[in-house]
């Protein structure tokens, strides 16, 4: 079983002791930084985390890759990552699922990281998104991935119009079977910094969309504090999702 955490780009599940987060893109902020917008969000990221993880009492911390946002950081952003994460393996163990933008993170802190294909642990499986799963995802309960950073441009009762990170969660489709021995849930997760979007349209949304193995428009939409939107093909055709989409 997985719980979302009310408000917040995070899961917990039980059985594993363990909060979920992805895409976390430390260092993105440089790159605002460099066009005159100055952001300072590591320390705001970095103790909402801490907060998440006390609030739930967790054990453990597991990240769907893209914790990095530089391929290739300096040494000042590596000290930054560090830094960043000295205080977070104070409250919990650190697990990693390497991102596309993650080559050589395990040389930068102390975590356990396991390759771009992903990770099983107990019922559920874990892949950052823009490779194929490992043989592991036959029989598991659960698929749980980043990459997307999925945003919802729409009126919610109560606040403006503005982005809002949201899940995506939904099924399969049968062809899958010909590759895995998996029908359990899809979640795709929004990305935990808040200063990243994507836009499907434009970038390959992995192996497993691309084959068709899942389709985005069956899959249902949520807000962070659970209120179900309906399937994003339905919200698509009417405009209201909406991608940002920075060329990185």
């Amino acid at each position: 079983m997985i719980d979302f955490i009310f408000g917040r780009p995070a899961a917990y599940i039980k059985s594993l002791d363990a909060i979920v987060i992805s895409d976390l893109h430390l260092g993105i902020e440089r790159d605002f930084e460099s066009r005159g917008v100055l952001v300072g969000r590591l320390e705001t990221l970095e103790n909402e985390i801490i907060d998440i993880i006390e609030e739930n009492n967790a054990g453990n911390l597991i990240i769907l890759g893209d914790v990095k946002h530089a391929i290739k950081p300096s040494y000042e952003e590596m000290n930054s990552i560090r830094e960043f994460f000295s205080s977070i393996s104070e409250h919990a163990d650190i697990t990693i699922i390497k991102g596309n933008h993650d080559g050589g993170i395990e040389k930068i802190f102390n975590a356990r990281v396991y390759g771009p294909r992903g990770a099983r642990l107990g019922e559920f499986y874990f892949n950052h998104g823009h490779t194929w799963p490992g043989r592991d995802l036959d029989g598991a309960r659960y698929l749980l991935m980043g990459h997307l950073h999925p945003e919802v441009n729409a009126v919610v009762p109560g606040t403006h119009r503005k982005f809002h990170r949201c899940w995506l969660i939904g099924h399969p489709e049968e062809d899958m079977r010909e590759f895995y021995d998996f029908s359990g849930e899809v979640i795709i997760f929004p990305a935990f910094n808040p200063l990243v979007g994507m836009s499907v349209r434009e970038y390959a949304p992995g192996p497993l969309f691309r084959n068709s193995l899942i389709t985005i428009g069956n899959m249902d939409v949520y807000l962070l504090d659970s209120r179900h939107l309906g399937k994003f093909s339905d919200l698509s055709k009417k405009g209201k999702i909406y991608y940002q989409y920075y060329k990185y």
